[in-house]
């Protein structure tokens, strides 16, 4: 493991709670809040919206988003397919 991968990978119990638009955000409860209503995400699904939230509007490539959330593990396209899948919805049902 390298210092910068070590420095990038997220825990969600020390994230800072983080504002999206209308939404807030609170990785260590997985949780998002938008008008009046509040959705848990799973853990990986936080993760990742917390790697996509720190780039601000940079491109994140596949292979930082296994670095970073899946610790570098070997995963199937189809894993972080589905996780950017629900913060789509998530983003389209919130605003």
């Amino acid at each position: 493991m390298t210092a910068d991968f070590a420095s990038q990978r997220i825990d969600l119990a020390k994230e800072p709670d983080f504002r999206l638009g209308t939404i807030q955000v609170r990785p260590s409860a997985r949780q998002i809040e938008s008008g009046g209503t509040t959705d848990t995400l799973e853990p990986r699904v936080m993760q990742v919206l917390v790697a996509l939230a720190r780039k601000r509007g940079q491109v994140v490539s596949r292979d930082e988003l296994t670095e970073t959330c899946w610790e570098g593990r070997v995963v199937g396209g189809d894993a972080l397919n589905r996780c950017i899948s629900k913060i789509r919805r998530l983003g389209e049902a919130k605003g």
